[in-house]
């Protein structure tokens, strides 16, 4: 995971991380404050589960792994 995050840093325009679990739990954030980590994780979660509600409403059912 550090190797990774240090790759990232090293691109232009990145400045913030924030590692969360898959129940919206912040495990790791970098230059944000807690806070603001806590409310990207509730939106993260808010899309994925808004995205796989749309699209298991998209595909037949053969093809909905979810």
């Amino acid at each position: 995971m550090e190797d990774v995050i240090r790759e990232l840093r090293g691109n232009d325009g990145f400045s913030a991380f924030a590692i969360m679990s898959n129940d919206g739990i912040v495990i790791k954030y970098e230059n944000m404050d807690y806070r603001t980590a806590v409310h990207y994780s509730h939106q993260v979660l808010d899309l994925c589960a808004k995205a796989k509600r749309f699209t298991h409403l998209l595909l037949d059912p053969p093809d909905v792994y979810f």
